[in-house]
């Protein structure tokens, strides 16, 4: 679980990531592409008070979505204070556990640039064959530590693309953008793994 913060100097996010939804997809190019070259903070609602997320890099953001306590690492996010007001609200019943969800998944399609069933797919399929895409990965100098997690997973999809059989990757793509039934966070690992070393054709 990554550590929590106590403060951020972060710079002020993109206008179609600062409303009053809870962390909205992007909804323009430009918010887009903002995202891609930067990380930017994150406004989420929960229980009716507003909480902002602090600019962070891919590598905590994927610590934080793979997680086995997804509610709690994604909370840790946030600053001290604001992550002992968020749980005393959750834990008061302040907090509908369904938007609680949507928060979540809403949150992840709004960092990651993709759908999250995409980046979740996305990321336990490279973890299957992680020897080779993050060998890839890392002799391209492409660090986690230092990008946004929507251009770390753009990184990640172009080398998952480059190591998959050409005549592969578009039902590679259907099947990272289909949602699941429910649209809910359970993915099987293994089966998303065991799928994309197939699409590699046993490379």
């Amino acid at each position: 679980m990554p550590p929590r913060r106590r403060s951020s100097s972060a710079p002020a996010q993109p206008d179609a990531a600062n409303s009053d939804t809870t962390g909205s997809a992007p909804t323009s190019v430009s918010t887009t592409l903002l995202h891609a070259l930067q990380a930017w903070p994150v406004r989420i609602v929960l229980g009716g008070r507003a909480y902002v997320i602090p600019a962070t890099s891919a590598a905590v953001w994927i610590a934080t979505v793979m997680a086995d306590d997804l509610v709690g690492s994604f909370l840790s996010l946030l600053e001290d204070e604001d992550n002992e007001r968020a749980w005393e609200a959750i834990i008061a019943g302040e907090v509908d556990l369904q938007v609680l969800n949507d928060t979540l998944v809403n949150t992840i399609t709004l960092v990651s640039g993709r759908s999250w069933w995409f980046t979740m797919k996305l990321l336990h399929a490279a973890q299957g064959s992680w020897d080779t895409i993050g060998g890839y990965l890392a002799i391209k100098g492409v660090r986690a530590d230092v990008l946004s997690f929507q251009a770390y997973m753009d990184a990640v999809l172009a080398a998952v693309l480059r190591h998959v059989e050409p005549k592969n990757q578009t039902s590679l793509l259907a099947r990272l953008k289909m949602p699941p039934p429910g649209q809910k966070i359970e993915l099987d690992e293994k089966k998303e793994a065991d799928a994309f070393l197939t699409y590699m054709g046993g490379r």
